[in-house]
């Protein structure tokens, strides 16, 4: 294993040693920061390609920095997450069911199903969307399309709608029962 201060490799070995301005000092000889024909500041042209600092041309492709290039190694895009809009719709669906069940099975005991489908499982679902948003919206990178809100406020609507409905009839069904 090389030292970590070993910095021979930047060295110019066609720099005079001992000789110049700068002979007798400590910087003097074949060391890392000798004068070795560079001004101040200035890498030497022979260590050029061998520096770290120097400008270097890109062969792999890959830096995200460059013009034209990804921010993956492989070249692949980066996919967002996005909200489960899918439980949003299906909670929309139960509920609209559900007000439907209710409405035309009022004067049964099927009432009760239509109740169910408008209340717990529409609500269950909304809860469930929640829940898998959260995890989402801890991803590195997360975009909610712009008509998510009307979708959301509108399955709220709908499921408060339906259970009123369905809790009226299951009413009306319970007090001729």
């Amino acid at each position: 294993m090389s030292s970590p201060l070993d910095f021979s490799e930047f060295i110019d070995p066609n720099a005079s040693t001992g000789t110049g301005s700068n002979s007798g000092e400590l910087n003097s000889g074949n060391r890392v920061g000798a004068n070795q024909g560079a001004s101040w500041g200035e890498v030497p042209a022979s260590s050029a390609e061998k520096s770290p600092w120097a400008v270097q041309e890109s062969t792999t492709g890959t830096d995200a920095f460059e013009v034209g290039g990804t921010a993956t190694p492989s070249g692949t895009s980066i996919t967002p997450a996005s909200p489960p809009a899918v439980f949003l719709y299906s909670s929309l669906l139960s509920a609209g069911l559900g007000a439907v069940l209710a409405w035309i099975l009022g004067s049964s005991a099927m009432t009760l199903l239509g109740w169910v489908f408008a209340g717990p499982i529409a609500i269950g679902l909304i809860g469930y969307y929640h829940k898998v948003d959260t995890l989402r919206r801890a991803t590195d990178l997360y975009a909610e399309p712009g008509y998510l809100k009307i979708l959301y406020v509108t399955t709220i609507a709908v499921c408060l709608v339906a259970v009123v409905i369905a809790a009226v009839f299951v009413g009306l069904w319970w007090g001729r029962a």
